[in-house]
Formats: structure tokens, sequence, C-alpha cells
């Protein structure tokens, strides 16, 4: 899931390139976090874990 090592420092250059070229933003004002998100990261209500009844029954 996500980009690979490899592929995330070009990404980080061409979005500092973007906004200094596009919206005046200094490259050294920007800073960027990637963070993994599964299925599992996410609630839409009730407390339940997006999956989870479906990853419960996987492991019954």
């Amino acid at each position: 899931m996500g980009r690979t090592d490899a592929q995330k420092p070009a990404f980080y250059w061409a979005a500092v390139a973007g906004a200094a070229e596009h919206d005046g933003i200094k490259p050294d004002d920007v800073m960027i976090a990637i963070s993994g998100n599964a299925p599992m990261d996410w609630s839409f209500g009730r407390g339940d874990a997006l999956y989870a009844s479906a990853l419960r029954s996987a492991l019954a």
C-alpha cells in the first residue's frame, strides 16, 4: 500500500517545487509527513473499526 521508499523523495521534491512555483511558498517552510492508512485505521460510527467484523469472521 502506498508509495515505495524510492518514490517518496521524488514526491517531496515535486510537492515543494510546485508550492514554490505556483503559490510562492518558500521551500524551507514546507513540511510533509506521510502516515500509513489502512482500513483498520477508520471508524465511521459506534466505535466499530471499518472491516473489524470481517476480520473477526476471518479469524474465527
